[in-house]
């Protein structure tokens, strides 16, 4: 499939050596908070319950980065308009980051919402 083709262009180039953009390494790096973020809640509830809560916290955390890395393997993130998916997908990613600790507390609506 050509760049221009499909879904009025959105689509990536598929075939030969496809680049990776530098707002998929910084959305990456979202995740990077996020995992962090983790095993730091894991590290303060070593127990059971932290064990499991944080396991449930890592599937959804996991979700959401499949679903990123699948939206940027077939949308091109040069485009403007992906682009700008892409910036507010990753404040959520942001703000679901920053309620991990409080995940199960104070901050589960945020998590939740993000």
């Amino acid at each position: 499939m050509t760049r221009g083709a499909g879904l009025g262009g959105l689509l990536r180039a598929r075939g030969g050596s496809v680049r990776v953009t530098p707002m998929e390494l910084f959305f990456d790096l979202v995740y990077v908070l996020a995992v962090t973020q983790l095993s730091h809640l894991l590290l303060e509830h070593l127990d059971v319950r932290g064990a499991a809560q944080t396991a449930l916290l890592v599937v959804a955390v996991w979700e959401a980065w499949i679903y990123n890395a699948w939206f940027t393997n077939w949308f091109d993130p040069d485009r403007r308009v992906v682009r700008l998916v892409l910036v507010e997908v990753m404040g959520a990613s942001l703000l679901m980051s920053a309620a991990l600790p409080e995940a199960f507390g104070e901050r589960g609506l945020l998590f939740a919402g993000a």
